[in-house]
């Protein structure tokens, strides 16, 4: 314990008389660690840390198979949920539940509200108790029933000020009171994140679905949630559910044919989306860590080889070949924990960066370092002080004190091993460097093409809102489109908009609105051939507006009655699956795919073009559109062509419809083409990483071979001097120098560069457009590299030419 002390007090006063090389590896190491820090830290919130619900292990989501349209995860009828709830032995409980939007008036601005509608079981299944109050009950999931809400916390304190006298009083949801009777904890915000669900939580409400909605087999509208028994494995589950699924599709073959049942556990689902990019991200910061290691112990053996006449006095004076290494050793560890130290504080920053610029898909709100991160790094950074202490320790092992004793402390430093593991060291930071490198450079080219890639609409100068008109208000169908018609010609007449309209919806969800359908005059579709087409209500001049140009036909003008025709735009997608060898304007199809007297046709009356409203990276829908005067809808978004920016334009915007109705909230305010980079503002976030992280590991690899290199100057002065002395040119000189540089860094390139090609299937499901493999990417990554390596030999280079041949050799 003595010596240990011993070795501490020597190592502090060893960084103490060289603090230019003790901040340089500190630096090196702060960076590498802190990055560590704060990526486990997003890793251990996200994949690592339980969910806040009582034994989350047991929690599974449980979806419809809907292999007809070949969608895994599709939502599920009111009956189907009842006979997976009753059918399986290894379910404790099932809980169904489904979105809700409200209108939230009274004190205050009008504000529009998100939350989920849930089954009477959702919050006991769950397990987490409210905060406040009490949870939504069975007795509440009655029609009928009390009409009550539960509060999020986040609710609970930006809008009624965290005051628990809110228990009990009632709030005007859609111009409805309800009762609030509990209030979540903060963590608590399920079911967001669930798959398609809305990006945020505000309340919960009971669902209490009708008698006519509990046996409707064809409506598929509900997600559910499931507690499986203590032991229960997913598997079991699984196959449970199959069977229950198989008998169903037996016994009423008009509504399940051809759908099964996919089960998920809960967490899996909620954090399987960036599962991979977070993974990808801890791989890199790894990288980083290796490549500061490297880089720090270069250092340490330059270090070495200038203290060999101290070490070899130390020897003599009877200090052991053990003792010696472990007093490296110890050194190496103390510079390790500064180096920790000055992460944490980097990871902090990191940190509070990342919750800055991190997407909502990635949620990471109110994320700190916790104990366990703390304790990660506490643990590399005593790692990385024994790898890159080992290596100055292995060299020294070799040498020969009693020369480095007769030689004057020239520093041989344990010779050709020394040099050796300098030169490794620097092959192996370019080549870890390289393979984080090619990986940010195919998720730049990746962005780049889905930035470029056209989605088929107009989607720069445009604004975008939603606007849901409550029911209490708009019971009547002419009212909702009364205001409808009559807020488009308001905002047309707007100062800097050139146009505007309405749709049910802009950009497509996972789940839109969808039906079968059959084509006049041709049979009925067999399981194999059917298919749904989506379904949109639009206002007169929508596809104008919107930018799609119509193919064929033309668009709604406005003449459309409720009481008329009914016509229907479809897409070219339609059309070429359909109609490919005719003309499909004037032929008529239904939705669903039943015949009768009463049948409602409807005519065809244009073809548009396709866009990617779906999505960059979804397959192409079949879509149709109905006039809005024919499929009225009270839940609208709005969409104004203009040259206006959103702060120009918003008050505006809000004075027009608050002038037809006060009491109405405005929803997603802003630029399309915002709402589009929003799309892929993942993609854009681990680009934005991966490429820092590339940069620092660049960054430390050139230090490293300039480093390396001025180092092989400094100790071959005398052979320079040589080859001066016998007629070597300046030019001779420097091709001497750079030969060596570029044949480590080509060593280290191409290393990295083969390490990059095996590892590119990893960051398939991350790219778009091109390929792990993509070849523009690993060539133009290899001519930067060299380039770059060529400018950090330089001045090494330039420095071997001022050698004089004549102080070279007196040296010697």
């Amino acid at each position: 314990m003595l010596s240990l002390l011993e070795d501490l007090r020597f190592g502090w006063r060893a960084l103490r008389k060289r603090p230019v090389f003790a901040l340089t590896a500190i630096s090196a190491l702060a960076l590498g660690i802190g990055a560590n820090t704060a990526i486990f830290s997003v890793l251990e919130s996200l994949l690592l840390r339980p969910l806040p619900y009582e034994d989350p292990e047991q929690l599974v989501m449980v979806y419809l198979d809907n292999q007809m349209q070949g969608w895994p995860l599709d939502l599920t009828s009111y009956p189907n949920y009842e006979a997976w709830r009753d059918g399986a032995e290894s379910l404790q409980d099932l809980a169904a539940f489904t979105r809700g939007s409200f209108s939230l008036t009274g004190d205050g601005d009008p504000e529009r509200l998100q939350g989920a509608s849930v089954g009477g079981s959702f919050f006991s299944l769950l397990g987490t108790l409210p905060l406040h109050g009490r949870w939504i009950g069975p007795a509440e999931d009655v029609p009928g029933a009390d009409a009550v809400a539960v509060l999020s916390h986040d609710l609970f304190e930006r809008r009624f000020g965290g005051d628990d006298s809110i228990l009990g009083q009632q709030i005007q949801l859609d111009g409805q009171a309800r009762t609030v009777i509990g209030v979540m904890p903060p963590r608590f915000e399920f079911p967001k994140g669930v798959k398609d669900f809305t990006p945020s939580v505000d309340l919960w409400v009971p669902m209490a679905p009708s008698e006519a909605t509990r046996a409707n087999r064809g409506g598929l509208w509900l997600w559910t949630v499931g507690r499986m028994t203590p032991g229960g494995k997913l598997d079991t589950l699984q196959a449970e559910l199959g069977r229950v699924a198989a008998n169903l599709a037996q016994e009423f073959p008009d509504f399940n044919r051809r759908f099964g049942v996919t089960v998920v556990g809960l967490h899996e689902h909620l954090v399987g989306g960036v599962r991979t990019g977070v993974w990808m991200l801890m791989g890199a910061v790894g990288f980083v860590l290796l490549v500061a290691i490297a880089n720090v112990a270069n250092l340490l053996l330059a270090r070495a080889a200038d203290r060999e006449r101290e070490i070899a006095v130390r020897a003599a004076m009877g200090a052991s070949r053990g003792r010696v290494v472990r007093q490296m050793l110890t050194e190496s560890v103390l510079l390790s924990l500064f180096g920790g130290l000055a992460g944490v504080a980097v990871g902090f920053a990191a940190l509070r960066l990342l919750t800055q610029i991190a997407p909502s898909e990635i949620p990471l709100e109110g994320l700190r370092l916790s104990p366990v991160s703390l304790i990660f790094t506490v643990g590399v950074s005593l790692l990385a002080g024994l790898l890159f202490g080992a290596f100055p320790a292995l060299a020294m092992s070799g040498a020969r004190f009693g020369s480095a004793l007769k030689e004057g402390g020239r520093g041989q430093q344990g010779g050709v091993r020394g040099r050796r593991m300098r030169s490794a060291l620097v092959i192996a930071e370019l080549a870890l460097a390289t393979v984080l490198l090619a990986g940010a450079g195919l998720m730049i080219r990746s962005l780049m093409r889905l930035d470029a890639t056209d989605p088929g609409f107009g989607h720069r100068d445009a604004l975008t809102f939603g606007l849901t008109l409550p029911r209490s208000s708009y019971g009547e169908s002419e009212q909702v489109v009364g205001f409808y018609r009559d807020l488009v010609e308001r905002l047309a007449a707007l100062p800097g908009v050139d146009a505007a309209t309405a749709t049910t919806g802009v950009l497509l969800t996972e789940f839109p609105r969808s039906t079968t359908f059959r084509i006049e005059g041709r049979p009925e579709p067999t399981d194999e051939e059917r298919i749904e087409v989506t379904i949109d209500a639009v206002m007169p001049g929508y596809f104008g507006t919107f930018g799609v140009p119509v193919l064929g036909g033309r668009e709604f003008d406005g003449s459309e009655r409720l009481d008329g025709p009914t016509q229907v735009v479809i897409n070219q997608a339609f059309a070429d699956r359909f109609f490919a060898d005719q003309d499909p304007v004037g032929r008529r199809f239904t939705y669903g795919t039943e015949i009768a007297e009463d049948t409602d046709w409807m005519t065809i009356v244009g073809v548009v073009a396709n866009t990617k409203r779906n999505g960059f990276e979804r397959e192409q829908r079949i879509e149709s559109y109905l006039p809005h005067e024919q499929f009225r809808s009270r839940r609208m978004t709005v969409l104004l062509r203009t040259d206006l920016g959103l702060d120009a334009l918003a008050p505006g915007v809000r004075k027009a419809v608050w002038s037809l109705d006060a009491d109405l909230p405005i929803t997603d305010l802003e630029m399309l083409e915002s709402r589009l980079a929003a799309e892929r503002s993942d993609r854009r976030f681990y680009t934005l990483l991966l490429g820092a992280f590339s940069g620092v590991a660049l960054a430390l690899a050139m230090i490293g071979i300039y480093g390396v290199l001025s180092y092989l100057v400094a100790q071959t002065v005398p052979e320079i001097g040589v080859r001066v002395a016998f007629g070597a040119s300046r030019l001779q000189v420097v091709g001497h120098v750079l030969r060596r540089g570029l044949m480590l860094a080509g060593s280290g390139i191409l290393l990295g560069l083969l390490a990059a090609l095996g590892l590119s299937g990893l960051l398939d499901s991350l790219l778009y457009g091109i390929s792990g493999t993509d070849p523009l990417t690993y060539l133009a990554l290899a001519g930067v590299l060299l380039a770059i390596a060529l400018a950090a030999c330089a001045a090494p280079a330039r420095r071997a030419t001022r050698i004089d041949p004549v102080t070279a050799l007196r040296h010697e």
